[in-house]
């Protein structure tokens, strides 16, 4: 395969997606991946599964893709605004989010069918987002950006965690452990909910991390150059 991969992402221990650059979709049951669809002349972004059979993906020129079907199909879906978009997430069947580029924030709260337009208030590109609880969301972007709302997207309140450096993704565990990795190997943890950060010393990585997952006390960083 000559696809660069952008996310991959396992509705339980057995079932696993992942998606390419350029629209390629791979499903992965018991260890054994295969191409299940194609969205031509579409670069994704991330990816996010609802349950087994429903989800999502996010790509350039504001594109969002769903399925129904466990990957078989994907249908497109309009969302009224032009930029890439880079991450999205779900609360629960109905209500989720996507981030982009110059700032947007989109909101659905029908499954997809209609997203909303946010005001982030910001005009940063903004690459990854954490679900902390049903009103407390969490966004990070490029020159530190963190952006922060209690009251599950109406209003945002803007920090900037570092100075010129990028950050890529965030994951939160729980309501008080969140973690945030981005350029120069940047490692953030908050054990407040992120009411302060600390940085985690990486004393062998010099390199960017791009994304980061905790399951209990069990961690994962990716990373540039491998």
């Amino acid at each position: 395969l000559k696809d660069d991969f952008q996310d991959v992402y396992f509705v339980d221990s057995v079932i696993g997606y992942t998606i390419g650059k350029d629209g390629l979709i791979m499903k992965d049951s018991l260890g054994i991946w295969f191409k299940t669809s194609l969205i031509p002349d579409s670069k994704l972004t991330s990816l996010f599964f609802v349950n087994n059979s429903t989800g999502y993906c996010t790509g350039e020129g504001g594109k969002i893709f769903k399925t129904t079907n466990g990957s078989h199909e994907w249908t497109s879906i309009q969302t009224q605004v032009s930029e890439q978009l880079n991450d999205v997430k779900f609360r629960n069947g109905f209500t989720g989010y996507a981030v982009g580029e110059y700032g947007r924030i989109l909101l659905t709260t029908n499954s997809g069918s209609d997203w909303t337009i946010l005001n982030s208030g910001v005009s940063t590109h903004l690459n990854s987002l954490s679900i902390v609880d049903t009103n407390y969301i969490l966004v990070v972007g490029k020159n530190g950006q963190l952006l922060k709302s209690t009251d599950s997207g109406l209003n945002w309140i803007s920090t900037q965690l570092t100075q010129s450096i990028n950050l890529e993704s965030i994951h939160s565990q729980g309501n008080s452990k969140i973690y945030i990795v981005g350029d120069s190997a940047t490692f953030l943890k908050s054990t407040n909910g992120g009411d302060s950060w600390h940085r985690v010393s990486l004393p062998t990585v010099t390199f960017g991390l791009c994304d980061v997952k905790f399951w209990g006390d069990i961690g994962f960083v990716c990373g540039d150059n491998g």
